[in-house]
Parts: structure tokens; C-alpha cells; sequence
């Protein structure tokens, strides 16, 4: 009787604070977190984490008639993406369990968001980019010119970097939404795309032909390269600045000067997503994907999807490249030979446009009307419980599969709590307190 005393009167302390502080700055933890389009501000689609060797369907959530463009972000338990039905969700990375949403005016669909410093980014058709409480969706500030934004943002240097469809790119201030400064890249542009940030140069493809090469500080252009057609979202790896283009090219170029180092005709017309790990370039170009070698730009494989294009950009983790096709089906390929690991259809012959993001050993990507989750509880289990944030936290029974973990200090439970409800958390301190691993 003492016991579940003490633990109630802990418990409703924990919730005052949580009532009073909406933005705790302990969270569960993502090992291995997706945290922006394309995993990183180079945009490398690569991760070092675990991920799923077969299709086994984890969760998933559906919004009925409600297509998906945005890419999904991982990060501090948590999933974050936008549907076509005008809302921004918050999920529950291991349940699929809805934790927030967002509603705003005048919205039909949302850019793929990043995740930083407590913060969710994300641009809407709406023509406002907003800034949302991680844990709890509220709004912290806009930023609003009336053009819509659909690129994916970055965020470094205490800056977030947009561009909207009008073709200016925005450097806000990551807190305040103050804009510092502006740029614009010659042409308007309707495309989920992203910059890349590395070095202190943010990198930008645009549809008047040119990738941008900018000062992130100041906004001023540091060099510029035409290419035949519209320029895609680049990668910088290793000093090369990676893109594809809509002349049907991939181009590998010094990131320092902008030079040309190769460039590789795939024949293929699109500008999507690279993803660059293990000395390959990775491109899904109108549904096939190419592998070419990433100091010649020399092919090593190709594997077509689809017959149908789609805008699904490529993520590698685990030995494994992950991507949509036009007829509705993840694919698994092997990283080395290009041959098929599994695949899934989602249910809907319909392009999947959102790339997928891997965190923890769980694959998301967005499609027509859902939102997919692929894994094991067993894989998240193992990588979390290697983790300190985790291992020092405290996750229920029904989170994580039947098992329990220490909790050292109650500091973990304030978001805790705030995301399960006071009555789960209970339950789960008074068996902690009984099973410690």
C-alpha cells in the first residue's frame, strides 16, 4: 500500500511538471534517428543502423483519401509526416499510435519535415512554414510570403534553410523565424526536394538549370554550374557535390569550385533523390534504379521497378537500398548486386513519391493513403537497449515488445508520461520497480 503511494505522489509530481514544462528537453530516445529529408544536411540517404531483411509489416496508420508526398522524419521515438488531408502528424515510431497532430488554415499538403533542437520544420502549400513544439505540436512561430513550400528544410548554424515554389531560398532564424537572408535561384520550382548543407556551403538544384553553391552566412553565391536540364535536391559526400538532372545525366562535381569531375547518362529524365554510401552513387531515375561507382560515375548495376515513374529517392542502410516504385511496392535490393531482398505492396497501384526513412531497424515510407512502418520489435529491442538515453529510460511492456527497462532518474519519465498518459506510466514504474534487466 506504501509502495503504490509513494508511486502515485511521484507520478502526479512528474505530471505538475509536465503541465507547466510543454517542451521537456529529455525525450525517448531513436538510436539511430532519421531526422531530416534524406537522413543527414548532406543528404546521403545513409545510415550505419540496422534494417529490416524481410517485409514484415510493423504498423501501419491510414488516413482514407488522403495521398502522401511528405518523407517521413524519425526521430526521439517519435514519426513525423504530413498527409493530404491538411494535417501534420506526430506518431508513435514503435506503434504507429497517434501522439499530435496540426491543423492549420488553408492547407491541402506539407513538405517533408526535419526535426532539431526540440523543433519540427515543415513547409505547407499554404504558403506559411511553420516551426512545431516536437512533443507536443504546438506552434512556436510562421513564416509567411504566400508562395507555397514544398522542398524539404535544413537546419545548421542556428538557421533554417527553405526555399518555396517562387525559387528564393530563406535563411530564418532557427528560434525566432526571423528571415536573415534571401536568394533567389532564378526560376519557380514545384518539387519535394531539398538543399544540402556541408562545410559551410548550402548546396541548392534549380529549374532554371543551375546547382547554387551559397554562403550560408551571408546568402552570397559562391559558384554556380549549369547542367542541361533542371537540377535535383544534391548530395556532398567526401567533397563532391552529387545531383541528377532532367537531361538525363548524373554529375559529380568538386564541391569546392564547382568543376566538373564526371558526369554518367542514364537516358532516363528525372531529377530525384541520390543516396551516396559505400563508394556508390544511388539513383532512381523514372523507376530504375542505378548504382554507378562514385569516382567514375561507371555503372555497376541497374534494377527497374517499375514502368510507371515516381519521385521515391533511394535510403541504404544495413547492406540493403530501400525504395518506392510508380505501381505502389517498397523494394529491398541488395546495396552490392542490385538483387531483389523482398518487396511489398502497399495495397494501392498508385507511385509512392516519398523516400524512405530507416531508423532503429524500421523502414517508414509514406504511400497513397498510409503511412508504413517495416521491422521487428526484436531489432528495435536489441539497438535500443545498447543505447544510454534508452537504457537509463523507461519503456512500458506493450512499447517495446515485453521488455522492461531501468529507469536511474525520473527527469526520463516527464515526456514520458506525457506521451503514454499518467495511468500506462503507473503501471509500468510499480513492474520496473520489480523487473530490472
Amino acid at each position: 500500500m506504501r509502495e503504490n503511494v509513494c508511486i502515485t505522489i511521484i507520478l502526479l509530481l512528474i505530471l505538475k511538471v509536465v503541465t507547466c514544462c510543454p517542451n521537456p528537453s529529455v525525450a525517448l530516445s531513436t538510436q539511430y534517428p532519421w531526422p531530416t529529408f534524406h537522413h543527414d544536411n548532406q543528404n546521403t540517404g545513409y545510415t550505419d543502423g540496422p534494417a529490416p531483411n524481410t517485409n514484415n509489416l510493423l504498423w501501419e496508420y491510414y488516413v482514407y483519401g488522403s495521398p502522401i508526398w511528405s518523407s517521413p522524419a524519425v526521430a526521439d521515438g517519435l514519426v513525423f509526416t504530413g498527409f493530404g488531408d491538411g494535417k501534420f502528424y506526430a506518431l508513435n515510431a514503435i506503434s504507429g499510435k497517434l501522439i499530435w497532430s496540426y491543423s492549420p488554415p488553408h492547407v491541402n499538403e506539407f513538405s517533408s519535415p526535419s526535426v532539431a533542437d526540440g523543433i519540427v520544420f515543415v513547409g505547407s502549400t499554404g504558403g506559411v512554414f511553420y516551426a512545431l513544439n516536437e512533443f507536443t505540436g504546438e506552434l512556436i512561430w510562421k513564416f509567411t510570403i504566400g508562395s507555397p513550400f514544398r522542398e524539404a528544410p535544413k537546419i545548421a548554424y542556428g538557421k533554417v534553410f527553405t526555399r518555396a515554389e517562387n525559387g528564393i531560398i530563406y535563411a530564418l532564424d532557427e528560434f525566432t523565424g526571423g528571415s536573415i537572408w534571401s536568394f533567389n535561384t532564378g526560376a519557380s520550382i514545384v518539387s519535394f526536394s531539398s538543399p544540402c548543407i556541408a562545410g559551410g556551403v548550402i548546396y541548392v538544384g534549380s529549374w532554371d538549370h543551375n546547382l547554387y553553391a551559397l554562403d550560408v552566412n551571408t546568402g552570397n553565391k559562391i559558384w554556380s554550374f549549369t547542367a542541361g536540364g533542371r537540377v535535383g535536391p544534391p548530395t556532398v559526400v567526401n567533397n563532391v557535390v552529387y545531383f541528377s538532372s532532367n537531361d538525363g545525366y548524373v554529375y559529380a562535381l568538386d564541391a569546392a569550385t564547382g568543376s566538373e569531375i564526371w558526369r554518367a547518362l542514364t537516358g532516363q529524365v528525372s531529377e530525384t533523390a541520390l543516396a551516396v554510401a559505400d563508394g556508390r552513387v544511388y539513383v532512381n531515375e523514372r523507376c530504375i534504379v542505378y548504382a554507378l561507382d562514385a569516382n567514375t560515375g561507371a555503372e555497376i548495376w541497374n534494377f527497374r521497378l517499375s514502368y510507371e515513374p515516381c519521385a521515391s529517392g533511394p535510403a541504404v542502410a544495413d547492406g540493403k537500398l530501400f525504395v518506392g516504385s510508380g505501381d505502389g511496392y517498397l523494394y529491398a535490393l541488395d546495396e552490392a548486386s542490385g538483387s531483389l531482398v523482398w518487396k511489398y505492396f502497399t495495397g494501392e497501384d498508385y507511385p509512392i513519391d516519398s523516400s524512405p526513412a530507416v531508423a532503429d531497424g524500421v523502414v517508414y515510407i509514406g504511400a497513397f493513403r498510409a503511412i508504413y512502418a517495416f521491422g521487428s520489435i526484436t531489432t528495435i529491442i536489441t539497438t535500443t537497449r545498447t543505447e544510454t538515453t534508452i537504457t537509463t529510460g523507461i519503456l512500458p511492456k506493450y512499447f517495446v515488445g515485453g521488455e522492461l527497462y531501468p529507469a536511474n532518474n525520473f527527469a526520463v519519465l516527464v515526456p514520458y508520461i506525457a506521451l503514454i498518459g499518467l495511468a500506462a506510466a503507473a503501471v509500468a514504474v510499480k513492474k520496473w520497480k520489480h523487473q530490472t534487466p
